[in-house]
């Protein structure tokens, strides 16, 4: 059994590099990413990848190309995944269940059982004295819902954000959306079915058109400098 979120191109199993663009020339380089393996042609691609691979996902997936799954727990209960039979795909991606009737359950909130394949966690310490968070002390920063312990730690964070968003990031934290509204579309409210996770950052979308000139320009939306490389020539030629 086997939910589709929404109409979707017909896809084949992955034969591009994401980075490059190049044909895959061998499967010995790759990613683990939310209960997915994706391929790369060489370790020069793995920094672009894992910077956002959301975005490179989203790219295999415009070519028509489907990700491997390589999930083994049902994310609903945490026991081992014994069944293949009973699935929801969210463009690319897939989830697998032990239970068909956990497929809605997964298909309200997808993201949510991504960041459990992925061992992503919420927020519960500040990420800058690492104490308690205090609810009523939230700010929000670049779209996101930042909570931490005392009001003077929200001036460090925005005297230095990359230094904190990297820091939660690499404790496998994620930050959830500071609104409702899209961050491409203001006018729109978001769904949760259209998502990204940029480091630890994570934002819902009013549309797939929405998320796609998200994952292609974050930072035209985020209010950040674009990146000065171009990673499909400065990887050129390596395969």
């Amino acid at each position: 059994m086997n939910l589709l979120l929404s109409l979707i191109l017909t896809l084949v199993a992955q034969t591009t590099c994401p980075v490059t663009g190049d044909e895959l020339a061998n499967k010995d380089t790759f990613v683990d990413y939310e209960g997915q393996r994706i391929y790369l042609n060489c370790a020069e691609c793995l920094p672009e990848f894992k910077a956002f691979p959301d975005k490179y996902i989203y790219l295999l997936y415009k070519k028509g190309q489907q990700l491997e799954n390589i999930q083994s727990i049902d994310p609903i209960t945490g026991d081992a995944l014994e069944t293949r039979e009973h699935s929801a795909s969210f463009l690319n991606k897939t989830i697998y269940v032990n239970d068909p009737k956990s497929l809605k359950t997964v298909q309200k909130t997808p993201a949510k059982f991504f960041d459990i394949l992925q061992g992503r966690k919420a927020q519960t310490k500040c990420a800058v004295m690492g104490g308690n968070i205090i609810p009523k002390n939230a700010f929000e920063l670049r779209g996101s819902h930042v909570d931490q312990c005392c009001p003077p730690c929200e001036k460090k964070w925005r005297k230095t954000p990359d230094k904190y968003f990297a820091k939660l990031a690499s404790a496998n934290i994620v930050l959830q959306p500071s609104g409702k509204k899209c961050i491409v579309d203001a006018k729109a409210d978001s769904k949760k079915v259209f998502w990204a996770t940029l480091g630890s950052q994570r934002f819902h979308f009013s549309s797939e058109k929405a998320m796609a000139k998200f994952v292609r320009k974050p930072w035209k939306y985020l209010g950040m400098t674009p990146p000065k490389t171009d990673p499909k020539k400065a990887h050129a030629g390596h395969g």
